[in-house]
């Protein structure tokens, strides 16, 4: 799957959709200007009946200019006022529909269900958690918010916990997945805000109609009321028009997320049987109430009537384009059944999960299970690296055992600082937080590396459940443990990458830059910089120059630069991160897959060159597909995954 192509899409889909709301509001301004001349000229010849009836001799240019920019005005201003309640994020609009947040500490067995598939598909997609969000509706239906990966939420109905088993919710969870990789969330976003601006005109004059359908057909007041409707007529065509183009815009989405959905799961008769449940023209999907209208287009099935125009593509249609053959039944289901049995936990694994740099495009140099000695608890093994036990999620509960973890991640990452790191640690947090530190580290001190990040991922959504008064007390705790040595070393990056800086972004503290760079040339010695690191990590000195070699080649910046050794400062790293990430999708492509390459010189992957990669990756906040689930009669070296 070519999240990177898809997030270029994205962004010029994004562009379509400003240039084609123009045009709407365009064409609209220009029909409401000659209504309201037409309704000023009749009022004339009502008022004043010796008043010349020539419509040319009575129609006034500046007049005409002033009612074009009023009404751009007042559809601008709505648009801007759907968009403004949006830039909170997803959690924002999850929060606006009416959903509950799912605390990751949930005793409901089927809320638990749906956080551990969720932690589940987000760690072997190698994307961060979302929160998760519960919308109390009977529908089968689900939709993810956001702006970027880091700011995602999905939401679920209650409808799909009761009437998905575990295979079909995690078709849907996967589903969403796409959606929150492939930049279609933010297109989303500025689709819902954007189209408010074309939408108000009719919702206002409809209003209007309602109020005034008793006055009088003669007179001023027929003359006003026939007025009001030609604004509802003309505002219809305003929504026709805005469904047009959100049809135009996100029918693709659907198609391409299911696509999706099958090779995350590599379950294409789970996704199909999801499919199904949503029913015919969508029947099972519904969810009552107009909150659901300005963000439809971003659920997995339509939560309001089947429209004309609709955004999404017939369910069987959808089907069909996942298996041509395939003889579809719809379900009967009641969705107003009281909630089912939750299943018995399976604690067999269903399939094999092979890390593969396929979704960059280095698929000569994949590292196969039966290339490493087991033995090796430095090597990365994909085989035991992404689940995590009963355990180790016990130290996720909340967000006081996340801070704890966190903390006892860099107390036991230096034996020789740990005495000194604890005491300046307890004075700066409460005692109860202190003693789970202590607790928890004998277990993170002996944990399998493999272990770590998953971990770490699992603790961001439960940390952006605490306030932010609470995070800054936490962020001061972990900064001074940072500085007893006055330097950042390799677990202190990938602990500031994956926690601090994401949850900075989170809580306001820091922006990313807004700025787009369209040429590598504009950060060459931040690329320089970073796969200079990663050679260095991964290779001995005298393998690091070919390592590097072999990066630049594989992307054809020959004008790259090794950065000697003693140069390289991983603060002076964070710093080039976010520089980096201004370029657009594709360009950060090149890097994580210049990054890969580097790796991949000598055929294997350590931990450490696995962690930084991966935190290279969330730091640029671009997709890194590194585990995926691969049939057992598919060679990895001949898989390719592909956007279809």
């Amino acid at each position: 799957m070519d999240f990177f192509g898809a997030q270029d899409r994205a962004r010029r889909a994004t562009r379509w959709l400003v240039i084609l709301f123009g045009i709407a509001i365009l064409i609209i301004t220009q029909l409401i200007n000659l209504l309201v001349m037409v309704m000023m000229f009749l009022y004339k010849l009502r008022v004043e009946p010796e008043f010349p009836p020539s419509f040319s001799e009575f129609f006034n240019w500046e007049l005409y200019f002033i009612i074009s920019v009023v009404v751009v005005g007042f559809s601008l201003f709505f648009a801007y006022l759907g968009m403004r309640k949006l830039f909170g994020g997803g959690r924002v609009v999850a929060e606006q529909v009416g959903g509950d947040l799912i605390a990751h500490a949930t005793v409901n067995p089927h809320e638990r269900l749906l956080s551990q598939i969720v932690t589940e598909i987000a760690i072997a997609a190698g994307a961060p958690v979302p929160q998760v969000f519960l919308l109390k509706e009977s529908g089968i239906n689900s939709f993810a918010a956001g702006w970027d990966s880091t700011d995602a939420v999905i939401c679920v109905s209650s409808g799909a916990l009761n009437h998905l088993d575990r295979d079909e919710l995690q078709a849907m969870i996967a589903h969403e997945f796409r959606h929150i990789l492939s930049g279609d969330m933010r297109l989303n976003q500025v689709m819902a805000g954007l189209l408010q601006g074309l939408f108000i005109i009719k919702d206002w004059s409809g209003s209007l109609l309602e109020k005034l359908h008793r006055v009088s057909s003669r007179g001023s007041g027929a003359l006003l009321y026939f007025g009001i409707l030609g604004f509802y007529i003309l505002g219809s065509l305003g929504h026709f028009l805005g469904r047009w183009i959100k049809s135009l815009l996100t029918r693709q989405q659907e198609y391409k997320a299911d696509a999706a959905a099958v090779q995350f799961t590599r379950d294409p008769e789970a996704v199909i049987r999801m499919l199904q449940k949503l029913g015919v023209k969508y029947i099972n999907s519904y969810l009552p109430g107009p909150r659901y209208d300005q963000f439809d287009h971003a659920f997995v099935g339509i939560p309001g009537k089947k429209k004309f125009l609709s955004s999404h593509p017939s369910v069987e249609k959808r089907i069909l384009r996942i298996n041509p053959n395939w003889e579809i039944v719809f379900p009967t289901l009641d969705t107003t059944e009281k909630e089912k049995p939750p299943e018995v936990e399976r604690v067999e694994v269903k399939r094999t999960m092979v890390w593969t740099m396929v979704g960059l495009g280095v698929t000569e140099t994949i590292l196969e299970p039966s290339s490493r000695a087991v033995s090796e608890p430095e090597v990365f093994d994909p085989e035991a690296g992404f689940t995590l036990s009963e355990e180790l999620l016990a130290l996720t509960k909340d967000s006081y055992a996340c801070m704890a973890t966190i903390l006892a991640f860099i107390l036991t990452s230096d034996k020789n600082e740990e005495s000194s790191r604890l005491k300046q640690l307890k004075p700066l947090i409460d005692a109860n937080i202190f003693q789970s530190v202590l607790e928890y580290m004998p277990l993170l001190g002996v944990l399998d590396p493999r272990k770590r990040i998953p971990l770490m991922e699992a603790c961001i959504p439960v940390l952006k459940e605490m306030n932010r008064v609470n995070y800054l007390d936490f962020k001061k705790s972990v900064l001074v443990l940072f500085n007893t040595n006055f330097k950042l070393d390799h677990d202190e990056f990938i602990i500031h990458q994956l926690v601090i800086s994401r949850l900075d972004r989170y809580f306001r503290i820091t922006r990313r830059p807004q700025k787009i760079l369209n040429l590598v040339g504009a950060v060459k010695p931040e690329y320089e910089l970073v796969l200079s690191l990663i050679a260095y990590t991964e290779h001995p000195d005298d393998e690091a120059i070919q390592a590097f070699e072999a990066g630049r080649q594989i992307i054809s910046a020959f004008s790259l630069k090794m950065i000697p050794r003693q140069k390289i400062n991983l603060k002076q790293v964070n710093l080039a991160l976010d520089k980096l990430y201004a370029l657009t999708p594709s360009l950060r492509k090149r890097l994580l897959k210049a990054s890969a390459a580097t790796i991949a010189l000598d055929g294997k992957i350590t931990m450490r060159g696995y962690e930084l990669l991966r935190t290279i990756a969330i730091g640029l906040e671009i997709p890194m597909p590194a585990i995926f689930p691969i049939p057992e009669d598919v060679s990895p070296k001949s898989y390719k995954i592909d956007a279809g």
